[in-house]
């Protein structure tokens, strides 16, 4: 530590732990957005009743608002109806109507539509592009010549004080 910087070790040992860290949140951000669409504790088949349906504009889902039983009390939700994207002016509901609905067992606050499919989602960004932005975010602090200008750069642009006003 006599120029001011740690161990060559300690320093490997610190990109390690991170590295890990950051993979392992992103390994548990994935799953949790794989499973989101699960009811927590699994589903209940009820039947509800349409109270009012929404139509949607061009390319958004109508919403169809529903009134259920679960736990005794009487629960509304608003949910999405399949394939009013493509036709968001034509109705599927009318008020009164009865709806297949899947609650949760453990929050009977959740619910959605029985036989709901969310489908696979893709993302509108291909995957590549991700790991191109990736790369060059992480590109000035790994590859030393970039990281050596980032240094030497910031202690002038981190003074305190220096804007008009302050």
């Amino acid at each position: 530590m006599e120029d001011g910087r740690p161990p060559r070790a300690l320093r490997i040992v610190y990109a390690v732990v991170v590295a890990a860290v950051a993979a392992a949140g992103v390994l548990i951000i994935a799953d949790w957005a794989r499973r989101g669409a699960d009811l927590p504790g699994g589903g209940v088949p009820v039947t509800g009743r349409v109270i009012e349906e929404r139509p949607g504009f061009t390319g958004a889902l109508a919403i169809v608002e529903v009134a259920y039983e679960a736990g005794g009390k009487e629960h509304r939700a608003r949910l999405p109806v399949a394939g009013s994207d493509e036709n968001p002016q034509m109705r599927t509901f009318e008020p009164g109507d009865p709806i297949a609905l899947m609650v949760s067992r453990t929050n009977p606050d959740r619910v959605q539509q029985a036989g709901w499919d969310t489908g696979r989602r893709r993302s509108p960004v291909p995957g590549w592009l991700l790991a191109l932005i990736a790369a060059g975010l992480i590109a000035p602090i790994l590859l030393p010549g970039p990281r050596r200008r980032l240094q030497a750069a910031l202690p002038g642009a981190l003074k305190t004080g220096g804007g008009r006003g302050i």
